[in-house]
């Protein structure tokens, strides 16, 4: 694995994800990215339809959202179960964390509540050539629907923790 190109790679999509706090919209992805979220949202294709069909509508729904960085790093993937680089090798990155805000207007028809929530999220980014060409994004909606007061799941029989401060 190239280093330098490992650490480029991360430096593209950390300055992509600060980009998409201060601004609302992100450098770094390709125009042709193909985007992959949760259901209802699912596959979107190119950086107008992830702004304007995933991105923006989250922004309006947390308008203060803050992303909180947990784990972050990158490699190249063999991606097959037999380990030929030969026939992958992409260059990945991925982090995982939390988002932070206040629930100010509804989400994916889940009622907003006007307090504040922590929706813990991961995403995967491929880079091909400088650029952000594939994205699989997680969104715990569950745990989100738990804060706003929707159990959508059977009690937990465990200890509840929350994640890290």
């Amino acid at each position: 694995m190239d280093i330098e190109l490992n650490q480029s790679n991360k430096r593209l999509v950390w300055e992509f994800w600060r980009d998409l706090e201060a601004a609302g919209h992100g450098r770094g992805m390709h125009n042709d990215v193909e985007w992959n979220g949760p259901d209802p949202i699912g596959r979107l294709n190119g950086v107008e339809a992830f702004a304007s069909d995933f991105w923006q509508p989250l922004l309006h729904s947390f308008p203060d959202m803050t992303r909180q960085t947990h784990l972050f790093f990158g490699g190249e993937s063999n991606g097959r179960i037999d380990g030929d680089l030969s026939l992958d090798g992409h260059m990945w990155v991925t982090g995982t964390g939390l988002f932070t805000g206040t629930f100010a207007n509804d989400y994916l028809t889940i009622p907003a509540t006007g307090g504040q929530v922590t929706i813990p999220w991961g995403e995967f980014c491929r880079i091909d050539d400088g650029a952000i060409v594939d994205v699989y994004f997680l969104i715990d909606l569950v745990e989100l629907m738990r804060q706003a007061g929707y159990d959508v799941l059977p009690p937990i029989l465990g200890l509840m923790r929350r994640r890290p401060p």
